[in-house]
Formats: C-alpha cells, structure tokens, sequence
C-alpha cells in the first residue's frame, strides 16, 4: 500500500503556518486521512497543566522565553506514538525545530518508511513583516520581548532545519508576503495535488 503524504511546515511566527495547516488539511482529506500536530499548540495547552511543568513553563512563556527543546519534541513525538494511525498522513506545524530534532524525525520517518512521502514546506516572510503581524494579531504572548525571542530562535535554530532539508532535497520554499490563498495555491501545486 503507498503510504499517505506527510508534510511540515516551518517559518517564522507570524507567517501563517496555522492558516495555512488548516487549508491544506481540508485538500488533503480528499485523499486521504491526516493526523495534525502543533507543537505551539501543545506548549500552551501545557501550561494551563498545575503540574511542575506546567507551571515553570507558564513562566518561561510569560517571560518571552522558549521552552526546553527535549520537552517540545517529547510532547509531539509521545502524542504521534500513541495516535498515528498506518493510513493517516502527518500534517506538523512548526516542528521540527532544531537539527537534532530535525534527525530524530528523520529517523522516525525512515523507521515508519514514510521518508519518500514527506515534504517540508518553508513558508518565508521577512523577519520585519512577521513583527508587523504579530502586533496587529494583538495575542497575549505576541509581547515585544517574546516576539524578539522568537525571531532570534528562528535564525539561530530554525534556519539550520530548512538547510538540513534543503541539502536533503526534501524542501520546498514559498513567498508567505502574498495573499492566503495564493500561499494555498503555490503549495498545492507544489505538492503536486493541483488535480485532486
């Protein structure tokens, strides 16, 4: 049986990886079944936990700060475990964020033998415009200090990810300055699911 298409998209916060996680879900269920995963969205969902963690990482996160990389890849890598089903695609938004994390799942997906069915998709806006949008969402954690935080995480850990799979042929870039739909658009057809 050929295995689902499994996709990751990474960029820098603000640049609509969200968005366009959720477009991109509805085109594939046409298809096939998908699992989707937000490391963004696990931290948070964390740190409303009055566990230890939960707590400290709260703390972190008000702070502007960055969560420990080995939580943030446990958290999504325990949940797949237990949840990924053989006829499901992976569908990530904004893992894996570091090169050793970028390895792991590497080796998780040569492991599953879905390495030849994953593609990672670098949505790429400028560092000034994202700032621009994370202001105007008005979030309670788009502080000035965590979106700085943010932005130097990007260049200093996430950079390194595109070039490890650019170098791996497994890339594919697109303009994230344009319209939403236009960034769905070039996605689609980058993907190669235009006709379906």
């Amino acid at each position: 049986m050929e295995k689902p298409l499994n996709v990751f998209l990474l960029g820098r916060s603000g640049c609509g990886k969200g968005t366009q996680v959720k477009l991109l879900k509805e085109k594939l269920l046409a298809n096939q079944k998908v699992y989707t995963s937000s490391t963004g969205d696990l931290l948070r969902e964390l740190e409303q936990q009055q566990t230890d963690v939960g707590i400290h990482l709260h703390g972190v996160l008000a702070r502007g700060g960055l969560a420990p990389k080995a939580l943030a890849v446990s958290m999504w890598l325990h949940k797949m475990a237990w949840s990924l089903q053989n006829d499901e695609g992976m569908l990530f938004e904004g893992s894996p964020r570091s090169v050793w994390e970028a390895q792991g799942l590497d080796e998780v997906l040569a492991f599953l033998e879905r390495d030849e069915y994953a593609h990672v998709i670098y949505i790429d806006v400028s560092a000034e415009e994202v700032k621009r949008r994370l202001i105007a969402r008005g979030r309670q954690d788009d502080t000035e200090a965590s979106i700085s935080s943010r932005l130097a995480f990007f260049e200093q850990d996430v950079k390194p990810v595109i070039e490890h799979y650019r170098a791996k042929g497994m890339l594919i870039e697109v303009n994230g300055e344009q319209s939403v739909e236009q960034v769905h658009e070039d996605i689609v057809q980058l993907l190669g699911l235009s006709n379906t």
